[in-house]
């Protein structure tokens, strides 16, 4: 595939999530104006339904713009990331910037890219999760990402 058009592929996969996904960027966006004391709340309902995906975006809205600031809290950020990606790979958040996990995050950028490719290995025909595998990793394999791309065609 010609450099070019795999850069405006890329360029598309960036684009759509805001596009289809608002509830979701919406719902991500609101969790950056949450209080310590609400997200103390919110983690310790994830405690009770893990699969509260509802909870689980907004707190990645909160977590994605206060690592910014707090680098500490990138881990928490990188913890809820890979949990949805063993759990719930399909969940829109991971295609929006706020389910990314910072590239300074060197042991989970790595066992982010062995799940993906586990993922990927049992179902290489999902377009959404070889979007969002390739969303993940653009930055750190990007062989793997082409690979991934080509599958979708």
């Amino acid at each position: 595939m010609h450099k070019n058009n795999l850069i405006a592929l890329l360029a598309f996969f960036l684009l759509l999530p805001r596009l289809v996904a608002t509830n979701t960027y919406e719902n991500a966006e609101s969790g950056k104006y949450l209080t310590q004391d609400e997200v103390t709340v919110l983690e310790s309902e994830l405690e009770f339904d893990p699969f509260n995906l509802h909870v689980r975006t907004k707190l990645l809205g909160y977590y994605f713009v206060q690592s910014h600031k707090n680098k500490s809290l990138r881990t928490q950020q990188s913890k809820h990331v890979l949990w949805l990606v063993k759990n719930a790979p399909d969940a829109e958040v991971l295609g929006l910037h706020f389910g990314m996990i910072h590239l300074l995050e060197k042991e989970a950028q790595e066992e982010l890219g062995r799940l993906w490719k586990t993922i990927i290995a049992k179902d290489p025909g999902n377009l959404i999760f070889l979007k969002h595998a390739s969303l993940h990793l653009v930055l750190k394999d990007r062989g793997f990402v082409q690979e991934c791309l080509l599958k979708g065609f």
